[in-house]
């Protein structure tokens, strides 16, 4: 884990420097030199915001900063059950350290798509989907503070989901009881 940062080519360029700072009344400190357009800075801590800036330089001379960029550094919240109930499936995950909210998310175990189907904003480690109409889902769960997001763990909980059969109604007929209802997305029988 950590905070990945990319940047477009500056034409003359050889090198870039990437400085960061915690502060933004503080001075940058240079963290790398490198060549590529991107780089991954794994020395960072939990729940700690983080301004970081790149310098473009050639043998002649060098660019001023750049406009900085804030992000909080947030780990991944893990998943720690998953459980289909009669109204939808309730995720339940552990607490990050320095997370204001959570946004949930789910897909299909067929689609490659994640779809976001809640947030919470506050510290709150619980969070029932009522969305979810029937199926195999895999559920994901991102930390967040102001406009940063953790990263999706990418190894989490699936559960498959029957919604309860709707519209339930109960008529006589000459014979006896005559019970109906619509039927439930993937439901092979009832």
């Amino acid at each position: 884990d950590g905070v990945s940062l990319s940047w477009n080519e500056v034409y003359g360029a050889e090198k870039y420097e990437v400085f960061r700072k915690t502060d933004i009344s503080k001075e940058w400190q240079l963290i790398t030199t490198t060549t590529s357009l991107k780089f991954l800075d794994t020395d960072v801590i939990n729940g700690t915001t983080y301004f970081y800036t790149v310098k473009a330089l050639n043998s002649d001379t060098e660019s001023s900063y750049n406009t900085n960029v804030t992000i909080a550094f947030l780990a991944s919240p893990v998943l720690t059950s998953l459980e289909s109930v009669a109204d939808g499936v309730v995720v339940n995950w552990q607490g990050v350290s320095g997370a204001t909210g959570y946004t949930i998310y789910r897909k299909l175990n067929t689609e490659s798509e994640w779809q976001s189907v809640g947030s919470i904003n506050n510290a709150t480690t619980t969070f029932k989907d009522i969305t979810a109409d029937g199926g195999y889902y895999d559920y994901a769960v991102t930390a967040t503070i102001g406009k940063s997001e953790s990263p999706k763990a990418t190894i989490g909980y699936s559960v498959y989901f029957l919604k309860a059969p709707q519209n339930i109604s109960v008529s006589n007929v000459m014979n006896g009881l005559k019970v109906s209802w619509d039927s439930s997305k993937n439901a092979e029988y009832y």
